[in-house]
């Protein structure tokens, strides 16, 4: 899926200016995700990582802790913006300890690490030997790729949209979205360090990815129980049955000791509680952490939603119901196989 911008798509950088006037106003739309939002669709937006890890291992190092997530986050803002450089150590540097989201040791170490697994290339020199250019290699980028889709194929279950179509219509469009997203995640002080109880869960190694899987579990519990997908009501507890730490552990290459050290923490703060015998426990969740969850997703969707929408309306790409998709791909003649392959490859990703 990896792909650089389509020649029918402007440069994302000359679009910059507009691009960010769209976004505001875009974040000002009431149709935005919410909180009852997320609810309704919990399992969907708690799988959107978790499940293409198998495909993309080395998400788990990209995406595994909240402060992991917004140095790849902005790694990849600062390359699909391009301008003088693009990525580079130096400038990620600069933009991460803008937002105190990380310091100057952990994004050298960052850097290095990714350098090594080669998940971040060294680009040809420039000329000035003191400017390393960077670029993610290609998995890498097919990562990111699905993982906006993902996220698309989220908002468009909420609404009926056809923003996933219109992206694998036009992949580049991802150069323009991502970075409006990204910095304004890492700009909003309550998304970036949420509070307690989320916030100290995020943070740890593979926090992102634990709390993923467990609020996936719960809706599934959820949907067993009620024999119909109905989403999760505001003020729920919710039950996760057969939960083992070994199991998590090996999931998602940490210790066990680790995630019983972060199911202590939580039951200290009264957001989980473990019962039942060693074999067969399950794990109460409580309401706050749930909605904590919820609204840490909702913000994070909102900020997708409104960045698309953006990319959409400065790039000329097709945007609208789907009948307007369809007269595009028809336009470029390849209407019935193209959009039939589209609906395809955006409706089995969803299952």
């Amino acid at each position: 899926m990896h792909a650089p911008a389509p020649s029918s798509l402007v440069a994302a950088t000359a679009l910059a200016p507009a691009a960010g006037a769209a976004f505001r106003q875009a974040l000002a739309a009431p149709d935005l995700p919410d909180r009852a939002t997320v609810l309704a669709h919990l399992g969907q937006v708690a799988r959107n990582t978790i499940d293409i890890l198998p495909q993309f291992p080395r998400l788990r190092r990209l995406m595994g802790s909240q402060q992991r997530a917004l140095l790849c986050q902005a790694a990849f803002a600062l390359h699909h913006e391009g301008g003088a450089s693009g990525l580079t150590a130096g400038h990620l540097l600069d933009l991460i300890l803008e937002h105190r989201a990380a310091s100057r040791n952990t994004v050298s170490a960052f850097v290095q690490e990714m350098r090594a697994v080669r998940v971040f290339a060294d680009l040809p020199s420039t000329g000035d030997r003191r400017v390393r250019p960077l670029a993610p290699g290609e998995q890498a980028s097919a990562a990111m790729q699905r993982w906006f889709l993902g996220q698309l194929q989220v908002l468009d279950a909420m609404d009926g949209g056809e923003r996933s179509c219109q992206l694998i219509a036009e992949p580049g469009l991802v150069r323009i979205a991502q970075p409006l997203a990204a910095r304004h995640l890492m700009a909003d002080a309550g998304w970036r360090e949420p509070a307690a109880p989320l916030g100290p869960i995020l943070w740890t190694d593979a926090g992102s990815l634990l709390i993923d899987d467990l609020m996936a579990r719960a809706a599934d519990s959820v949907k067993s129980a009620t024999g119909a997908a109905c989403g999760v009501l505001p003020g729920a507890t919710l039950e996760v049955e057969d939960f083992g730490v070994t199991a998590l552990a090996d999931r998602y290459v940490v210790s066990c000791t680790h995630v019983r050290r972060l199911c202590a923490q939580a039951e200290e703060t009264g957001v989980v509680l473990r019962t039942g015998k060693r074999s067969a426990r399950r794990l109460i969740i409580a309401p706050a952490l749930t909605e904590a969850y919820a609204d840490w997703q909702a913000n994070r969707l909102r900020a997708i939603d409104a960045a698309f929408r953006a990319a959409l309306a400065v790039s000329g790409a097709p945007s609208g119901d789907r009948l307007s998709v369809e007269r595009a791909i028809a336009a470029q003649g390849t209407a019935g196989v193209r959009l039939a392959a589209l609906r395809q490859e955006a409706a089995a990703a969803l299952l």
